[in-house]
């Protein structure tokens, strides 16, 4: 319910242990993302940051450059 906090316990227990294993999984995506959009040119290292050569898809569905730009 909004403005309450997020209380995992009364959740299911297969949906809480979903929910811990998301991250590395989600990370290692991520990095491979990075490494390809590096090399394709879709991004550069500028000041040891990753910084994306062409706009990115900030809104809509650019769900890659989005979660990168979070990363």
């Amino acid at each position: 319910m909004p403005g309450q906090d997020f209380d995992a316990s009364k959740l299911d227990p297969a949906i809480v242990k979903g929910i811990d294993a998301a991250p590395k999984p989600a990370q290692e995506k991520i990095s491979v993302y990075l490494k390809e959009a590096l090399v394709t040119g879709d991004a550069k290292l500028r000041e040891r940051l990753a910084v994306l050569s062409r706009t990115p898809a900030c809104t809509g569905t650019g769900y890659p450059d989005r979660a990168m730009i979070t990363w």
